[in-house]
């Protein structure tokens, strides 16, 4: 079975919020790619402009609409990413507890001659630190790939 096949069995509770999530995520990624394209139109008014011996007031005053998109970009661009990382945050939590709840059953269902064959802190370092590189995993990697994949469409456009 393949990694993301198994995420999407373990999380199936999850599935609202992961297609809440990934919305969240494309949408920032757009406020991202977005930003550059203003930036560039600020860039090139100022440039015309000190080409034109323009007043200094006066370039300011053509881009000051575009300095307020571009504020309110950023400000979406933060918003939803915050969203985002805090739906991943809950998301993953809640998917590690139910794979901890899942281990710990079946943990009680072996047999006792299991854990004389096997060290108790082998057992518990495997656990623990196996979950929680699952956790991180699912907190970071997948807004990563989200973000990486909508930004490289969007630089392609």
């Amino acid at each position: 079975m393949s990694p993301l096949h198994r995420f999407l069995m373990e999380s199936k509770s999850q599935w609202g919020w992961l297609a809440l999530l990934i919305l969240a995520l494309i949408t920032a990624a757009m406020f991202e790619v977005s930003a550059p394209v203003l930036l560039g139109k600020v860039v090139d008014a100022i440039v015309s402009g000190l080409q034109t011996d323009q007043d200094i007031n006066t370039i300011f005053a053509s881009i000051d609409t575009i300095i307020l998109w571009l504020i309110a970009i950023y400000g979406g661009h933060a918003l939803f990413t915050y969203f985002g990382e805090y739906m991943m945050a809950s998301i993953g939590s809640k998917t590690v507890l139910a794979l901890r709840t899942r281990m710990s059953t079946h943990l009680y269902s072996l047999p006792i001659e299991y854990f004389h064959d096997h060290q108790r802190g082998d057992l518990l370092s495997r656990l623990t630190s196996d979950l929680d590189a699952v956790a991180e995993t699912i907190g970071e990697g997948v807004p990563g790939l989200v973000s990486a994949i909508i930004g490289i469409i969007g630089a392609t456009l």
